[in-house]
């Protein structure tokens, strides 16, 4: 009996390592574009930058291959952490945005979706995928995310909490209705959780 295949989208150690450093800094706000329909949302196109006193703090998004299913035609989005003296970007429209600046990063959590696909009830694939990185603050917390599974788009989400946090974007495309992959027995599970940064150090 064929063994189930386990797809996982980690965080690499160093930027698991850049984001244990920020954790007692001051925040100074994120640069991206605000998204009109969603006051509470911000987008940005392949990555999103953190300002802190003395340096900028990036989250980038790549393409990560992985063969979920023969047909399988879109790439799973993978996020990755780095720092930078500055931030540019060539696009007019990102600009910094300055919600709770002056605070202080108290904790910061990974996202994580597990994803299981069944055909007829029978597992094909399981998925461990990073949505996102969440960071609390004095008053509240930003999320930098990405837009869609594939991670074309980020998005900085905010919330004066965790549980308050709009997370429907985590689950959606895998969970939204199908009619037609219901016709043939295909289905989705997807679990989000957050997990302390503190947590993968010493992996």
């Amino acid at each position: 009996m064929s063994q189930t295949p386990h797809f996982v989208d980690a965080l690499d150690e160093q930027s698991v390592a850049t984001l244990s450093t920020m954790i007692g800094k001051e925040w100074g706000g994120f640069y991206a574009i605000k998204v009109p329909v969603a006051p509470t949302h911000f987008t940005a196109w392949e990555r999103i930058g953190l300002q802190l006193v003395d340096e900028c703090v990036r989250i980038n998004t790549e393409f990560l291959d992985l063969p979920l299913y023969e047909d399988f035609d879109e790439d799973v989005g993978h996020l990755s952490v780095d720092t930078a003296k500055s931030w540019r970007s060539r696009k007019k429209d990102v600009t910094l945005h300055k919600i709770f600046a002056g605070e202080v990063i108290g904790e910061i959590k990974v996202a994580r979706v597990d994803v299981r696909y069944f055909v007829r009830e029978f597992t094909m694939w399981t998925l461990s995928t990073v949505w996102g990185v969440v960071f609390t603050l004095d008053s509240g917390v930003i999320a930098i995310v990405k837009d869609t599974y594939q991670g074309i788009w980020l998005r900085a989400l905010i919330a004066d909490s965790l549980e308050n946090l709009d997370v429907h974007l985590a689950t959606m495309e895998w969970t939204q209705e199908n009619l037609e992959a219901e016709a043939v027995g295909e289905k989705f599970e997807a679990e989000l959780s957050f997990i302390s940064v503190q947590d993968f150090m010493g992996d």
